[in-house]
């Protein structure tokens, strides 16, 4: 008898669960049934006939900026070896090279400063002179030169335009 009772207990436990699942999902019906007339009154969405933003490559990258004259403050002698290969006229100081002159800032056309390997002492001082001389600043992280063109191409020319 008092499996029977169990029996039955469970058997009202198990109704009113499925009671209450099946008003659950007259309730979901019920909204998805309102916002599918609601947005049928709307007239449709505009497609905007401009192409998404281009990625630049790397030759853009490159291109751009192998015109600039620029100074690049951190980094290892490794990553240096790949960026002078790329960008021959450029200047660069690793990160314990701490006597960055004031000429190669002034002379420069972009400041980019390494931040995944340089010193604060080193940045500081550079920093304050690019300053000085109203020098566009860029920060880069990426390791991989590729990457790190790109990078540095996409902060130039925004840096550029704000200039113009």
């Amino acid at each position: 008898t008092s499996a029977k009772a169990e029996i039955t207990a469970l058997r009202s436990k198990l109704a009113l669960s499925e009671e209450r699942l099946a008003k659950l999902g007259s309730t979901r019906q019920e909204r998805s049934d309102r916002v599918k007339a609601d947005t049928a009154s709307l007239p449709p969405a505009k497609t905007s006939m401009t192409p998404p933003p281009k990625e630049m490559s790397e030759t853009d990258a490159l291109n751009l900026l192998s015109s600039l004259k620029g100074v690049l403050i951190g980094g290892h002698a490794t990553f240096h070896a790949k960026i002078a290969q790329a960008l021959p006229g450029w200047k660069l100081f690793d990160a314990d090279d701490l006597s960055i002159e004031e000429a190669h800032i002034q002379g420069a056309d972009l400041v980019v400063f390494f931040t995944n390997h340089a010193s604060h002492k080193q940045t500081q001082g550079a920093l304050q002179k690019a300053r000085r001389h109203a020098k566009p600043i860029v920060y880069a992280y990426k390791v991989n030169p590729p990457a790190f063109f790109v990078e540095v191409a996409k902060q130039a020319k925004r840096a550029r335009l704000r200039r113009a």
